[in-house]
């Protein structure tokens, strides 16, 4: 019987510490994401006339001061922690 899965010099297939940071790239150009609090999406008073797709990390997202209409199918899909 081995206890561990790999050789005593190996280590684990896994490391602890910070996780990495958010894919910027998955934020909405016409919004700004920043990575002091990735999970907030700021698209407000953008004189946006639609909703962009939301990322599924964010948890905040603000669309005040737009001339939106209507939202699309879709937008929110992905969005499933949304607190506001």
């Amino acid at each position: 019987y081995e206890p561990y899965p790999y050789g005593v010099d190996e280590g684990p297939a896994y490391t602890y510490g910070s996780p990495s940071p958010p894919d910027p790239r998955d934020c909405p150009q016409e919004c700004d994401c920043p990575p002091n609090f990735p999970t907030a999406m700021y698209c407000d008073n953008r004189n946006l006339k639609y909703l962009p797709f939301v990322p599924s990390r964010m948890k905040y997202v603000y669309f005040q001061n737009n001339q939106i209409t209507s939202i699309q199918e879709g937008v929110f899909d992905n969005a499933t922690g949304l607190l506001w």
